[in-house]
């Protein structure tokens, strides 16, 4: 999820773009935090270190291991959800690092977080646009809260069944207004 708007915004978009497909084929690099931190080094080589572009990414991004069954996940900025059913459906939560890629004053290595992944598990990554979208009655923002409160009501649901449900909520609550941001939801299931 780029910062920034029109060309400036596409520009930034193009150079993240850029880095992360550098980051993993050129540098061959497979573990999510070294990935992000290199990503981060060859936007702030891109761009210059003048402090003149402010603008950057946030991220979320995973490596699976089908053998062990282990996920590998670091984050900046988004976090990432795990749906679980068991004696109790829970949805987990996984904090990101609270830092953007791009130029940042006191940058700090990311960090990866190792997960064990269960069968029928669901992985939900977003970008903060369907959180915060402007709407409702009063038209105040949904809030990450609220969020996270509806991806826990798509418990039992086929990801087509959550995708469509999420697209009629986003369009009902928005009501007439503006879509202010892009939105990307993520949903993957684990079926073995």
């Amino acid at each position: 999820d780029c910062t920034g708007h029109g060309v400036p915004g596409a520009l930034i978009n193009i150079v993240c773009t850029n880095a992360l497909n550098r980051a993993i084929k050129e540098f061959g690099l497979t573990d999510p935090a070294k990935i992000l931190d290199k990503v981060a080094e060859v936007i702030v080589e891109s761009i210059g270190m003048d402090g003149e572009v402010r603008d950057g990414m946030d991220a979320s991004i995973c490596s699976f291991n089908r053998v062990t069954r282990d996920l590998y996940w670091a984050g900046a900025n988004i976090p990432l959800w795990i749906a679980r059913s068991g004696a109790v459906y829970e949805l987990l939560e996984f904090r990101p690092d609270k830092q953007a890629i791009g130029l940042t004053e006191e940058r700090i290595p990311f960090t990866s977080q190792k997960i064990e992944i269960r069968k029928d598990d669901i992985l939900y990554m977003a970008s903060d646009g369907y959180a915060d979208q402007f709407g409702g009655d009063n038209g105040k923002k949904l809030t990450r809260k609220k969020f996270k409160e509806l991806l826990m009501l798509q418990r039992g649901k086929s990801l087509a069944e959550q995708q469509i449900n999420l697209l009629n909520f986003h369009n009902d609550f928005r009501k007439k207004g503006d879509q202010i941001d892009d939105i990307l939801v993520m949903g993957i299931r684990i079926e073995k």
